[in-house]
């Protein structure tokens, strides 16, 4: 990971934090960033101030492009039946993707509006 390349290049040893808003494997976060299982602390969704609602979408396209095509369409879908009116987390899986997941919501939005 980066966080260990930087680590490495250092003299001193590296300190991170990782924060998320929702994830269900803290722990394989906390292994990808070199972080040992006992300084790994993960909370409960029960401790949340607000409930977290969890939803996945699979896609049968048979292609990886044209998966990731079908990916803006279903996420703002999901998230208008879902939650019209609040805050919408979701992951990508690359960045590129991130990108042109957002543009193709933010199109669909302003053409909904």
């Amino acid at each position: 990971s980066r966080a260990r390349y930087v680590a490495s290049q250092l003299d001193a040893p590296a300190r991170v934090v990782g924060l998320a808003a929702a994830t269900a494997d803290a722990r394989d976060v906390g292994d990808w960033l070199g972080v040992p299982a006992e300084r790994c602390y993960a909370f409960a969704a029960t401790v949340r101030p607000v409930p977290l609602e969890l939803s996945v979408v699979a896609f049968d396209a048979p292609h990886v492009q044209s998966r990731l095509l079908s990916m803006g369409k279903a996420l703002y879908d999901l998230a208008e039946r879902v939650a019209p009116d609040a805050p919408v987390l979701a992951f990508a899986p690359s960045r590129k993707q991130c990108q042109l997941t957002a543009i193709d919501v933010a199109v669909r939005a302003a053409a909904d509006a």
